[in-house]
């Protein structure tokens, strides 16, 4: 009578039903391990919250390549795979999300499910940093039982960062503190200008832009405007841009968030001002942003139209007017603004 052991190989060799079955419960095996693997939070080198954006219409992929860039997830097929299954993909919410690190894929798909932003701010293109803080103040106020927001904080953290706050419409959680927020602009400026920033001239193309924003009344007039500061800079002229002098102005006299940040009816005693922002006593750029620029301002400095004109001015009605010629520039003056 033949062993016990050598039954067992028999087996496996002569009966392919037990073979198939024992392949596979190998590969069920397997696979569960694989889609448990995919639902496991990935490896991090911070154990800092994780600050990110999801749009308005923005689609699983698109959402699905955030979140391992930030590495919320292993991979944007086993969060698609997750939030289709559960129907829980028309669920996630747009907003401002600042989330732990370390979250189970079923946690965070939970999380996005209930947005953590509850309150909207818009940031107008070309407002100073303190202009945010005013914003910020007034909407979260402090009859919140939730208010943590630090205006002096957020001065603080953005001292070196104007020009990179982006303007945008946001939404925030009540308890948003001065860090989230300047964390979520700050990555916002960055996404959007991510294929711009390599530029070797993006430093002075961001300044530039800052003064653009304050002069064009539209995104049409904006190649046109840098194009004529840019041949001012080129030739050594004074950019004699009204807005670097208001902004010199409020920043003399203006200790507190709530003030006249672009003063309208600049003086002579203005106009000579000893600050190297006023750009007509110093030649150049000033030495950083005088405001928080648009995208479309960014790409204009970078890219600035060129055209024989070397002034311009507004009408009343909002219209612009560019002039050759000094003699021609106050033809339009005495034109367009003489009452």
């Amino acid at each position: 009578m033949p062993k016990a052991s050598t039954v067992v190989p028999f087996c496996l060799k002569s009966n392919p039903m037990y073979r198939f079955i024992l392949a596979t419960i190998i590969t069920c095996l397997v696979g569960a391990a694989a889609i448990y693997y995919q639902f496991t939070p990935p490896e991090v080198t911070s154990t800092s919250p994780v600050t990110f954006i999801i749009s308005r219409g923005q689609g699983l992929d698109s959402i699905g390549r955030t979140l391992v860039e930030h590495r919320l997830v292993r991979s944007v097929a086993a969060f698609k795979f997750y939030a289709t299954l559960t129907n829980n993909a028309k669920l996630i919410q747009a907003g401002d999300y600042r989330l732990p690190v370390g979250l189970s894929l079923i946690e965070l798909v939970e999380n996005l499910k209930h947005g953590q932003s509850d309150r909207t701010i818009t940031f107008i293109n070309g407002w100073r940093r303190e202009q945010y803080a005013q914003t910020i103040v007034d909407e979260f106020s402090k009859q919140n039982p939730e208010y943590a927001f630090s205006p002096e904080e957020f001065l603080s953290l953005t001292k070196n960062l104007e020009g990179h706050l982006y303007p945008d419409t946001y939404a925030f959680a009540k308890g948003v503190t001065a860090k989230d927020i300047v964390d979520v602009l700050t990555y916002r400026f960055d996404t959007l200008t991510k294929d711009l920033s390599s530029s070797p001239d993006f430093k002075s193309a961001l300044i530039l832009a800052s003064l653009l924003e304050r002069e064009a009344l539209t995104d049409a007039e904006k190649p046109l405007i840098a194009g004529v500061l840019k041949k001012r800079l080129d030739q050594g002229w004074p950019l004699q841009v009204d807005a670097t002098v208001q902004y010199a102005i409020a920043s003399g006299k203006c200790p507190l968030i709530t003030c006249e940040w672009w003063p309208q009816s600049l003086t002579r005693a203005d106009i000579d001002i000893n600050s190297p922002y006023n750009t007509y006593k110093t030649p150049g750029l000033p030495p950083a942003p005088i405001s928080n620029p648009s995208l479309s301002s960014i790409k204009a400095a970078l890219d600035p139209q060129s055209s024989p004109y070397y002034f311009y001015l507004h009408d009343p009605e909002g219209n612009i007017h560019f002039a050759i010629t000094l003699e021609e520039h106050n033809q339009n003056i005495r034109e367009f603004l003489s009452e």
